[in-house]
Order: structure tokens, then sequence, then C-alpha cells
């Protein structure tokens, strides 16, 4: 019988497989620990009150920190590979988070208030109907192809969201509808 090995961050667990803990994911995991990067970008910017899509949920550290340290009302991933969903099921059920929902492609019955999406890992666009009417705020990883940076950004401000150069650092760029 072989145990299952587990890296705890920040109170969270997630199952320590190399096929889904990328050397980026187990990046963004160490950063976390130090309360840098993603995570504190989503602690700044997500509220309670949000309703998030996740895309490109990579080791699922965005979808568990917004439903398990920040309590948002409801987490949805949009994951079309079977084996990360089951990846994400099982760090789902570690944490006892009951606020996330997954599928391979279509949104929930809500319209989400903040976008999380990792543009390099859905090949520099974001998904279809991603941005909805009621998004209040977003954070995206953008991959380093100037052409899907070019055609991602003027998506974001045509749906009314401005960059919030303040949070955002590197690759990892932040965009509310208001300031403050």
């Amino acid at each position: 019988m072989t145990t299952e090995k587990w890296i705890e961050i920040r109170g969270l667990r997630f199952p320590d497989s190399p096929q889904f803990l990328t050397e980026p994911a187990r990046n963004d995991l160490e950063q976390a620990s130090r309360n840098d990067g993603l995570a504190r970008k989503l602690s700044s910017l997500a509220k309670p009150s949000d309703r998030a899509i996740v895309t490109g949920a990579g080791s699922g550290l965005a979808p568990a920190f917004l439903a398990g340290r920040i309590g948002l009302r409801h987490v949805h991933i949009v994951e079309p590979d079977r084996n990360r969903q089951a990846y994400l099921r099982r760090v789902q059920q570690a944490n006892g988070l009951f606020r996330i929902s997954i599928s391979e492609t279509a949104l929930p019955p809500f319209e989400p208030s903040f976008l999380v999406a990792d543009l390099t890992l859905t090949g520099g666009a974001l998904p279809e109907d991603t941005l909805q009417p009621d998004l209040r705020g977003a954070v995206l990883r953008l991959p380093d192809d100037f052409a899907s940076i070019s055609r991602v950004l003027p998506q974001l401000m045509d749906a009314g969201l401005y960059y919030f150069p303040r949070q955002s650092s590197g690759n990892l760029v932040c965009f509310l509808r208001k300031w403050n």
C-alpha cells in the first residue's frame, strides 16, 4: 500500500503529482507560501461576495485559494482535460472546498464577477463567454506571445475593465472595473 505525498501551502493541501505539479506550478505554490505572486494578488482583489470563473487552473492554487482562504461564494473551473479535472477534484476534496464546481467548457448558470485565467495554458486566448457584463475584476497570467497579449488586453478594456498596475507584476496582470 502506497501513501500519497501531499504539499501543504498556507493551510491548503495539494497532491504531489509530477504530472500536474510542473515547474511553473511548483513556483506558484512556493510563492504562495511566501505570500507573493498569485496568492497576494487574489487576496487583495477578490471579495467574498464574488463568483469566480477560473480557466487554466494548473495545480489548483487559484481555485483553492479563492474558495478556501478568501471564501468566495462560488468558484467555477473550466478544464477540458479529464485527468486534470480528477486532480482538481482531489484538491477540492482534500481541502473540503464545497464552493467549487468543474466542467469541460460550459459556464455555470451564474454570471461571474471575477476572472482568473492562465493564458499560457489556454493558448493565449480567453475562453468564449468569460467576459460577462458583471465582471468586476480579473487576474491573468499572460504568455510571452505579443500577438496574444495585443488581442486579449483590448477585449478586457472593451468589457469595461482597466489595467491595475499597482497589483500587476511580471506576466501576472490585474484588471478592475473601478480602482476603489
